[in-house]
């Protein structure tokens, strides 16, 4: 009777299991910015010639993901922007049953975090079902997937600081600052530094025509440090600026087994600038005498838009006499400049303190704070040779 019968309107049809082992193979992590080398490794167990074999390897990424950070290159890495893929197709053919078949990839991240590699192989081959029907094409797909850290290289710090290496948060406009460069390796695997360099912007200069890169050709381990140190100046101007963007700071380098070159480039802080109403101007000599008599001049600009009134004050010192007025009092025109000039009577040896110049802005009641920017920019000791010393023995101390 028909009604025994009971129809399934679906079934369900396995895929043939493939006879390939399939693996992604590299040493993570990769690091950030560089291109990291990786190997999709698949080897046949077939029975059979294979056909249409086709790899596939590349990201594994949700549909809402569609950062332009992480992309692929085949084989090798090029500065090709439509080099670059989420993921790369790779047609191999046909191959032998016991073939083995290496594809190598870069991965490139600029961000940290995890990203998941996947790779995915397809091929067709005849098996022998049975041997009054003969041989059937079973088409066989494997896909494995390995997690990718990416972890920064390195860890950057910037600290700004006076010529006295006094920490600041603001900088004076015409005024040379200090910007110390701390640069860590985190990285598990030794790096080489190849070179550093300062892109700053129209609004800071550095205040050395040589200032080249200090950091060249240097390995570092994970956990080394190495530090550089850039003197730095924001012009004066006329137009206000609170603040001022430094720039930019790139470093490039490259793991010590590998030649292929990375770039790293952090922004600098954007600084806070302060208006100051003058600045002064210290010609000394690098070195004195006992006993033989030394010139110190100061010249004070004005760096306001009016006339400005100062009064100064040389204190007395137990280590020199000198000559001079002990207080003046002057007024100097905008943009203008007016210039202190004293003889030094060094009467002992040694790294010596200098009368203190003392500066006030009697019209000017914003400049309280005016002493305190005297001693920021003025030296405050001279080294003295004992009388007597040749010339050609003299080291000079600058101070």
């Amino acid at each position: 009777s028909w009604s025994r019968f009971v129809v399934y309107p679906q079934t369900a049809i396995n895929a043939r299991t493939p006879l390939v082992d399939l693996a992604i193979v590299h040493s993570p992590p990769a690091l950030h910015g560089e291109n990291y080398p990786l190997k999709a490794v698949a080897t046949f167990h077939e029975i059979a010639e294979i056909t249409e074999v086709k790899l596939l390897l590349g990201l594994r990424e949700s549909a809402t993901d569609s950062s332009s950070a992480h992309y692929v290159y085949l084989d090798e890495p090029t500065a090709d922007s439509s080099a670059r893929r989420k993921y790369v197709s790779v047609d191999v053919g046909s191959l032998d049953k016991d073939s083995t078949i290496e594809r190598r990839v870069f991965f490139h991240s600029d961000i940290d975090g995890v990203k998941t590699m996947a790779a995915r192989i397809t091929y067709d081959v005849q098996v022998l079902v049975d041997p009054a029907i003969g041989y059937v094409t079973c088409s066989c797909k494997k896909e494995v997937s390995s997690p990718i850290e990416i972890i920064s290289p390195f860890s950057i710090g910037l600290t700004m600081t006076t010529l006295k290496f006094e920490t600041i948060n603001k900088v004076n406009a015409g005024e040379p600052f200090l910007l110390l460069t701390d640069v860590r390796c985190i990285s598990p695997w030794p790096i080489t530094i190849d070179f550093t360099s300062y892109d700053l912007s129209s609004l800071v200069q550095k205040s050395s025509k040589n200032a080249d890169s200090q950091l060249e050709e240097l390995t570092l381990e994970k956990n080394d440090v190495i530090s550089e140190c850039q003197s730095l100046l924001v012009p004066f101007t006329k137009k206000a600026t609170r603040a001022a963007p430094l720039g930019t700071y790139s470093l490039t380098w490259h793991r010590s087994d590998s030649n292929s070159q990375v770039t790293t480039i952090l922004s600098l802080p954007t600084v806070s600038i302060a208006a100051v109403p003058f600045w002064i101007e210290t010609n000394m000599p690098a070195y004195g005498f006992q006993r033989s008599p030394a010139s110190l001049a100061y010249t004070i600009h004005n760096r306001t838009n009016r006339v400005q009134e100062f009064v100064a004050t040389l204190d007395p010192s137990d280590s020199f006499v000198f000559s001079g007025h002990k207080q003046s009092t002057f007024r100097v025109l905008p943009e203008g400049d007016y210039r202190l000039t004293y003889s030094l009577f060094p009467l002992a040896s040694g790294n010596l303190p200098l009368p203190r110049l003392h500066l006030n802005l009697p019209d000017n009641p914003t400049a309280a704070d005016s002493d305190s920017l005297v001693q920021r920019l003025i030296p405050t000791h001279l080294f003295v040779k004992p009388s007597g010393t040749a010339v050609k023995d003299v080291i000079p101390m600058y101070c």
